[in-house]
């Protein structure tokens, strides 16, 4: 077990690689530097919940084996706003950012949710993307903001549960047994296409 609740990282943390065999325990640390975990291994539970990642968070082809918990994470809290990568990273077991905030661009771009994929009430201030990313579980944005662009240009729904909630101005659109999603037209767009 890796147990590095309430720890304060005050230099970057590199963990980039690093296979993590059992529970791997970050809660309410703080990262004032770069927090590195590019194709780090989790095999057993992930938690992160309550961390607050100051600067460049990299998660990029990491792979969650169990579940994955960043509730309530700030990510971006350093003076400037700083990106949280996800890119390529795979969530085989339940992954939850519910009430998470992402004070920075936020890429989730080529991620996998194998599983159920919580985002309720999470904050997104600047853009985000999901752009080819493959939703096997339900996914749920249930009352998520967004105060910027938000794209999943490729992204998809294989799971054809009734219980996805996707975010405002999005809707799903399935055919045979996968789906994507589709932005909805806004009202001054429907009205220019007349």
């Amino acid at each position: 077990m890796a147990a590095f609740n309430k720890a304060t990282f005050v230099n970057s943390a590199w963990f980039s690689r690093s296979k993590f065999h059992h529970y791997a325990a970050f809660s309410q640390a703080r990262f004032d530097g770069d927090a590195e975990f590019k194709d780090a291994m989790f095999e057993g539970y992930a938690i992160f919940d309550r961390c607050k990642f100051s600067r460049v968070t990299v998660f990029d082809g990491a792979h969650f084996m169990r579940a994955a918990e960043f509730g309530r994470a700030v990510f971006g809290t350093g003076r400037r706003t700083w990106k949280t990568l996800f890119r390529r990273s795979r969530f085989t077991g339940e992954c939850m950012f519910a009430s998470a905030t992402f004070k920075g661009a936020a890429c989730f771009d080529e991620a996998v949710f194998d599983d159920r994929a919580t985002f309720d009430s999470a904050e997104f201030l600047q853009d985000c993307s999901f752009d080819k990313a493959a939703f096997g579980g339900t996914m749920n944005f249930d009352s998520a903001e967004f105060a910027r662009a938000i794209t999943f240009a490729g992204a998809r729904i294989i799971s054809s549960s009734s219980e996805h909630t996707v975010p405002t101005g999005w809707r799903l659109n399935f055919e045979e047994d996968e789906g994507t999603l589709v932005r909805t037209p806004t009202a001054l767009e429907e009205s220019r296409e007349s």
